[in-house]
């Protein structure tokens, strides 16, 4: 008698449910497929089968493998009670296993319910692929197979995992890569035995049909009847439904299995991502472009482009604000001088232009924006330009360059004393003004503005993309990017991945060869990385720092660690900086390590990892590979600590730039031969191998300039910058 609990069973092939799909038209041999779910993790099999006959054969080659692969014996099958399962044979292999045979009570198939809504789940699936691609129902077989497929890398509506990774234990995250779009037009690589000479046909067009389990590849219908596995070198033609005719695409079948003639082609690189774009504006087929849950059901969220481009931008529901953006600021360049309008003179080269776009996350969040801020130097040669698109310029004109365009680096201005004290930072077009009250706050704003156009933003909320929160009665400040990461995990974060703790885990080794795709999108990463790790996240510097240095060839073991990264960023989105006033800090000190010989894919080259400080709170972090190959770990320490002390001299410059004195600044480090030798002269002879700009911080430290003390190795904050560290370290940090 069938149990009535509920409760899901805890490990795989703990209790499996089976059942047959029967009646099944379309394919000239093939009417039957069996189901086989997995309670616990709900993984599903599916075989097409010609006859019920060989259901029993088929599913004891299945349980019989997944033992194998597992490691885990079956105790128990939940089954209806067909002939199929009530034989001599069925009955002679549970006593011989020793599993559990429960049997629905007769004609009440509810028992059974989890193969039943797994089937409907499967048949509904099966026919939006048929019918939405045009594709011929002869390829049913095909079809319920990519359907449990996409199925088993869907994440389940009730435990939010995956099957797959819950069945297997490990990542679905090779076979998410392989999603392609079923029905999808491509040209299927020919293998070379069958090129007819050097400049034969070496492709022909198929549509993908389904996944396959033995190789890495995918089956494609072509032409000529045939299934071939797909390889990384052929290309999608085209993602949108092809209709075949119905003439002449039954397959010549006269073998016992679907598979009609597979071949397996060799591939020198992984299978390339596949991305799906849906229009950008609404078709009259009620039908959607594509069904998301034929992917592998992921939740497309609504974000923002912060840097669309012009087309994208007068598409969006902005468009009326960008367009008068747009008009300003042609309309203030032209009102510079920058240009004139001309007849375009005969046999002209012109150059080209561009408007390139950039959405401020908030219109309020900057003290002062200058408007036009360039450095219009006159050029002394004729330069003609094309019109940017979107500009309004009569047919056959163009601007003649008056003035060349250049930004003005990064600058710190002071001026006045006491209560007239004043500090102006600028940076492009965005500036902040620092000063004791408001009133001298507001005189500068009317000095700037009486010279150049600005826009005043009032208190500052952002600056340079960074979210800024004061808290005026705790007397803190907190940093934050929030909406960056946010963005970066939307373009980026592989969602078949699971949230990570840690940045890092090991050092990658490369093995395996990245993808065409990987390729593309692993710097584009990394870049986006760096900018948030000096930014708001020193947490990631260390795992961004060893990702930076294979930019150009990146292998698959790097293009995973950077999705291990994005996914710590998932795990700790909300992380931020807070800055407020501690006393008992020194004014200005740094923390000072090294990690000797860290990265053997580097000849061996050791890392230097800094902080500093300043009040307590953390202003400036550092984590690279040394650029000689130290002997010893004091020298890399030696090195690690030159380093910090260029750093913490910068800062007391600086502020002694905008009148502040900060006294003697002290480095920590947690190694005393490195203390020794900065200290003492007689030591020097010890290093004397090391370059002579190394010895900078030994000078510094004899001329009074800086102090270095020892520091527990626990309390060393620059560990986070250069050795991996765990949770609980990263946390207490």
């Amino acid at each position: 008698m069938m149990s009535s609990k509920t409760e899901r069973a805890q490990a795989p092939l703990e209790l499996v449910h089976i059942d047959l799909m029967t009646d099944l038209k379309g394919h000239p041999n093939y009417h039957h497929a069996l189901v086989v779910v997995d309670d616990s993790s709900s993984y599903v099999y599916v075989k097409p089968l010609l006859s019920k006959a060989e259901a029993f054969p088929a599913l004891k080659a299945w349980i019989k493998a997944a033992e194998i692969a597992m490691d885990h014996m079956l105790k128990c099958i939940c089954s209806d009670n067909g002939t199929e399962w009530s034989s001599f044979e069925a009955e002679e292999w549970k006593q011989e296993a020793g599993f559990r045979w429960q049997k629905t009570t007769p004609y009440i198939s509810a028992q059974n319910g989890r193969a039943e809504r797994m089937i409907r789940s499967l048949q509904e699936r099966m026919h939006v692929m048929l019918v939405q691609r045009s594709v011929p129902k002869e390829l049913w077989p095909y079809a319920i197979m990519a359907a449990g497929h996409t199925l088993n890398l869907t994440p389940s509506t009730e435990a939010n995992r995956i099957p797959y990774e819950d069945f297997h234990r490990k990542s679905a995250h090779g076979l998410a890569k392989q999603l392609c779009v079923f029905g999808c037009l491509a040209w299927v690589h020919l293998p070379r035995k069958d090129h007819a000479g050097k400049h034969g046909v070496r492709a022909i067009p198929g549509i993908m049909v389904s996944y396959d389990d033995e190789h890495k590849g995918w089956k494609f219908f072509t032409p000529s009847h045939t299934t071939h596995l797909y390889g990384g070198a052929t290309q999608p033609h085209s993602m949108k439904p092809k209709s075949l005719k119905a003439e002449g695409t039954r397959p010549e079948t006269d073998s016992d299995e679907p598979e009609l003639e597979v071949e397996v082609l060799d591939m020198e690189d992984p299978l390339p991502k596949i991305h799906t774009v849906p229009p950008a504006h609404p078709t009259d087929d009620n039908r959607s472009e594509l069904d998301v849950e034929e992917i592998i059901g992921e939740a497309h969220t609504a974000t923002l482009n912060l840097t669309p481009t012009l087309k994208e931008a007068l598409a969006s529901d902005d468009a009326q604000q960008w367009q008068e953006a747009i008009c300003k600021e042609l309309d203030g360049l032209e009102a510079m001088g920058t240009w004139e309008i001309v007849d375009v003179p005969p046999n002209t080269r012109l150059v080209d232009s561009k408007i390139v776009l950039r959405l401020k996350l908030d219109a309020d969040g900057i003290p002062l924006d200058i408007t036009m801020a360039y450095l219009n130097s006159t050029l002394n040669h004729v330069i003609y330009m094309k019109p940017p698109e979107g500009a309004k310029v009569p047919k056959g004109k163009a601007y003649r360059v008056i003035k060349g365009l250049l930004n003005c680096t990064p600058c710190i201005y002071t001026r006045g004393e006491g209560d007239n004290f004043a500090i102006v930072v600028i940076y492009v077009d965005d500036t902040l003004i620092i000063a004791p009250t408001l009133e001298t706050v507001r005189c500068i704003k009317e000095e700037i503005g009486q010279r150049w156009w600005m826009e005043d933003g009032g208190n500052v909320s952002h600056f340079l993309g960074i979210k800024i929160t004061r808290d005026r009665k705790a007397k803190t400040m907190d940093l934050e990017q929030t909406s960056y990461v946010k963005q970066l995990l939307d373009e980026h974060l592989d969602k078949c991945r699971r949230k990570s703790s840690i940045p890092l885990q090991d050092i990658p080794v490369p093995e395996t060869a990245a993808s065409i795709a990987e390729r593309k999108e692993y710097p584009q990463i990394v870049s986006k990385l760096l900018w948030l790790s000096n930014g708001t996240h020193p947490d990631i510097s260390q795992a961004v720092g060893v990702l930076a240095h294979y930019m150009t060839q990146p292998s698959r073991e790097h293009y995973n660690t950077a999705q291990k990264v994005l996914q710590y960023l998932d795990h700790t989105r909300d992380i931020h900086l807070q800055y407020g006033s501690n006393k008992q800090q020194d004014f200005l000190m740094a923390h000072s390590n090294a990690n000797w010989a860290s990265d053997a894919t580097a000849q061996c080259k050791s890392s230097s990892g800094s902080a500093v400080f300043v009040c307590g709170n953390l202003v400036a972090w550092k984590s690279a590979l040394q650029r000689c190959t130290t002997l010893l770990v004091v020298e890399a320490e030696f090195i690690a600590a030159t380093e910090a002390a260029q750093e913490v001299l910068f800062f007391k410059h600086l502020f002694k730039a905008v009148g502040i004195d900060v006294g003697i600044p002290t480095i920590f480090s947690d190694n005393t031969g490195t203390i020794q030798v900065s200290k003492d002269p007689t030591q020097h002879w010890k290093l004397k191998h090391i370059d002579t700009k190394y010895h900078f911080i030994r000078d510094n430290v004899q001329d009074g300039k800086v102090r270095i003390k020892y520091i527990n190795t626990a309390d060393n904050l620059a560990d986070l910058f250069t050795k991996l560290v765990g949770k609980t370290i990263l946390q207490h940090a």
